[in-house]
């Protein structure tokens, strides 16, 4: 079969399974699909055989790598393993079910040689005979063979000579490894190391700009991953010093400007500790530059990247074989040959030292090419992060060896005085910061806690808790807390944050107000509603004092009260609040921004919720459903059907269809969205336990009241712990204790009543509403026909009504939250 026979033909690094993962990650990203293996694999299967796939999941060598993982279900496509693993040969299925390359045969050796030579046929038997002697001495491997050619085309040598040249290089490096060095030099990688060899000589020996350049990139790309290496993170390492110099500058204006305005002064310990500051980063940048290549470090220097330069240095890699570029034009990006990748950064001439200096290169050119918010928002820079990841995993990967071979090293010469651990100062703090974003960006938020809990550390040390970036690297901690389930540990944090903030710039300043609605936001996370409430309250009215009422960050601000309002049974007030958010987002923003979409996504919501509690104006749903089913729909054109927005807009749309009756639809809208969460997200996963509690509240309108009642339970079992109070939960256990009385078990909700009536007055107080709600013996009892009939039609003039909403348009962002 050749290319042409496949739709897609894909790619599995298996040489890790870290590697793995980001191989599957970028074909998930192909597909529109979440980003992670279970749903790449997914994604291909579904293809269907009108569209075959040819799945190769290279370098599997690892005995340990688990590659039948790899396989996605169904007959629909071919995988090729390629590795050096023979038991894998047990996988094979097809024909003679494996085969075995070594070297190549002799005539196309010969030919493959001579090709790259450029030598022009017909062949005189002179130059088969010497072309012959070198496939030999070559062992004929491809790539040895590829860069003899590349050696002679060149003129370093001619092919009578070659075998002088390549008998000297490989003494030399025979001679230049060290006697303790544990990893000897195969056969295979002594021809190919040595080929290398002549044709480094030859491009230093040119001793032009672009093979200079060619040199630091051949470097620079040894100590990033091997594959897709991106031409514009060069671009952007160039580029993107300016963009954050310029964004300090506005940011410390604007600090300045409200500092002006409102005669605050900074307090004399803060002042200090800053200058203090200031001192040790000014001592620590003595004499100290990036350590770039200097195609970058003339850029930074002139202020203006030569891409042409760029180009050059490229081609000269490429012409050489060292570098091979992306088949795919519209993928800019180059790969390297493993044995050619590994030698670059363990040739004897690479010193430790030298190790060191270009290990850090590359770092810095990965730290450059990333942006720190608010920068970086745009779609394209999500995807260089997620492209980044392998890249930024090598390097650090390479940073432990070398720290490791220098205490080595030390350790066997016995010197007296103590090995210079890394230093974390300001430029390594920035490093592990928009590291930690690139990790937080592939879901790895594990690794970015770590990062950031030592920049938080270094921060507070240094600046202090109440200096603007100690609370901006806390404030990004906090969200990574919210991402590990931490919903505690974050809220606690940001409530820290925002004290030290009121102490040092007092409660009306802007930035107070903003940590201030974020505390808000953790606390109706966790379920304190009232909370959350009075804390956007006091956020929104210094908005409006500082900003004035129709600022977006007060919009935006007004939008948090919102939730909180309506989560509160304060419904009406809630539509109120949101209706006034879109309208005033819509004439700032444009229909299509994100904070537009999430304005609307809470507005149809809180429609829906004044219907479901019995509180509804005639036409609630249809506006409901109505902006739901828009947002709903753009989010699977633009985002994907598997993106995890896209399946929060289908969970609120399968409600509301739910609350009007419509049982089929909702579950035909709810339960694919579901199974794809529970793949991607896992079982206990808090979003997947929201939407699992509502599927069973669904069933309970469907009448399935056994189905209901096992999910209801298994969502009770699983809120254990810090979340056993969460509304979430109580939720649950009010709709298990009304299905349950349906099914004619009332003696089973004794206890559950007992602990629905404990928490409910704990987390809200005796007379709040919702405890009126959930503890209502009829809403206990009655059946889903009567929920929703009279109370709507009764209520509608009792709480006053809001005007229809046609003129909304259709979006297609994000949104935030999902609703209880």
């Amino acid at each position: 079969m050749s290319h042409a026979s496949f739709w897609g033909v894909f790619w599995i690094d298996a040489s890790s399974n870290e590697q793995a993962k980001q191989s599957f990650s970028t074909i998930a990203r192909i597909g529109k699909v979440e980003p992670n293996e279970r749903a790449a694999k997914n994604w291909l299967s579904s293809l269907g055989k009108e569209q075959p796939w040819l799945l190769i999941i290279d370098n599997a060598d690892d005995q340990s790598f688990p590659v039948e993982e790899c396989y996605p279900d169904g007959d629909c496509g071919i995988i090729l393993v390629t590795t050096r693993n023979p038991i894998l040969r047990l996988h094979g299925t097809i024909g003679p079910r494996y085969y075995s390359f070594a070297e190549l045969e002799e005539t196309e050796s010969i030919e493959l040689l001579l090709k790259a030579a450029d030598a022009h046929a017909p062949w005189s038997p002179p130059t088969l005979e010497s072309a012959k002697e070198i496939c030999k001495i070559l062992g004929h491997l491809p790539l040895a063979l590829m860069h003899a050619g590349k050696t002679i085309l060149a003129r370093q040598c001619t092919l009578e000579n070659y075998p002088s040249f390549f008998e000297k290089n490989w003494t030399r490096i025979r001679r230049m490894k060290s006697s303790n060095d544990l990893r000897p030099i195969s056969d295979a990688n002594a021809a190919i190391y040595s080929s290398y060899e002549l044709i480094h000589d030859g491009i230093v020996a040119k001793g032009t700009q672009a093979s200079e350049d060619a040199l630091d990139l051949l470097r620079i790309f040894s100590f990033l991953h091997r594959q897709r290496i991106r031409a514009d993170i060069f671009l952007r390492a160039a580029s993107n010093p300016r963009l954050e110099m310029l964004e300090q500058q506005k940011r410390e204006q604007e600090e300045k400007r409200i500092s002006n305005e409102e005669k605050r002064s900074v307090p004399f310990s803060q002042s200090l500790r800053s200058l203090g500051f200031g001192i040790i980063a000014f001592l620590l940048r003595l004499g100290y530059r990036p350590v770039l290549p200097r195609i970058l470090s003339d850029a930074l220097r002139f202020g203006d990247f030569d891409d042409l330069r760029l180009r050059e240095a490229l081609k000269e890699l490429f012409q050489m074989s060292l570098v091979f570029a992306n088949p795919d034009p519209k993928d800019d990006s180059y790969s390297m040959h493993p044995a050619v990748h590994l030698w670059v950064r363990e040739r004897p001439e690479m010193k430790i030292a030298d190790q060191a200096v270009w290990c850090q290169a590359a770092a810095t050119i990965l730290t450059q090419a990333i942006l720190l918010p608010p920068l970086g928002d745009k779609e394209e820079d999500e995807i260089l992060r997620r492209d980044l990841l392998p890249h930024v995993r090598h390097v650090q990967k390479n940073e432990h060896i070398i720290r490791a071979r220098f205490l080595e090293n030390q350790e066997s010469r016995r010197r007296i005085w103590p090995l210079l651990q890394p230093r974390l100062d300001r430029n390594r703090a920035l490093q592990l910061v928009k590291f930690s974003l690139v990790y937080s960006q592939c879901g790895l938020f594990e690794v970015a806690e770590k990062l950031q809990s030592q920049v938080a550390e270094f921060a507070i040390k240094m600046l202090g808790m109440e200096h603007t970036t100690t609370m901006d690297i806390l404030l990004l901690l906090s969200s990574t807390y919210w991402q590990l389930a931490r919903i505690q540990e974050a809220a606690d944090l940001r409530q820290k944050v925002l004290e030290a903030c009121i102490n040092v710039r007092g409660k009306n300043d802007l930035k107070t107000l903003k940590i201030m609605d974020a505390y808000g936001s953790s606390r109706w996370q966790q379920g304190r509603i009232p909370e959350a409430r009075r804390i956007h309250e006091t956020a929104v009215e210094g908005f409006k004092d500082v900003l004035g009422e129709n600022h977006i960050d007060t919009l935006r601000a007004m939008g948090n009260l919102g939730r909180a309002v309506g989560k509160d049974f304060k419904f009406t007030e809630a539509v109120k609040i949101h209706s006034k958010v879109v309208s005033g987002l819509r004439d700032k923003l444009g229909n299509s921004h994100l904070d537009t979409l999430i304005a609307m996504d809470n507005l149809a919501m809180a429609y829906f919720d004044r219907a479901a509690y019995g509180f509804g104006h005639r036409g609630d749903l249809d506006h409901a459903v109505r902006i739901e089913q828009e947002v709903f729909e753009q989010r699977k054109t633009k985002l994907g059907r598997e993106h995890v927005y896209t399946l929060w807009a289908g969970l609120n749309l399968a409600r509301i269809k739910a609350l009007q009756g419509e049982i089929d639809e909702a579950l035909s809208i709810f339960l694919p969205g579901h199974t794809i969460a529970r793949r991607n997200l896992g079982e206990t996963h808090f979003g997947v336990l929201f939407a699992k509690m509502h599927h069973g509240r669904i069933l309970i309108y469907a009448k399935k009241y056994e189905e209901a009642e096992k999910i209801l339970s298994e969502v009770i079992e699983s809120h254990r712990g810090p979340r056993k109070g969460h509304p979430d939960r109580l939720i649950a256990i009010f709709s298990l204790i009304k299905c349950r009385n349906l099914l004619g078990k009332q003696a089973e909700t004794t206890v559950l009543l007992e602990e629905l009536t404990e928490s409910t007055k704990a987390l809200f107080g005796d007379d709040h509403p919702w405890v009126k709600y959930l503890l209502d013996p009829q809403n206990l009892s009655k059946e889903p026909d009567e929920d929703n009939s009279s109370p709507i039609e009764s209520m509608s003039t009792a709480t006053g009504r809001i005007g229809p909403i046609e003129q909304l348009v259709p979006v297609a962002m994000i949104a935030k939250y999902g609703h209880i």
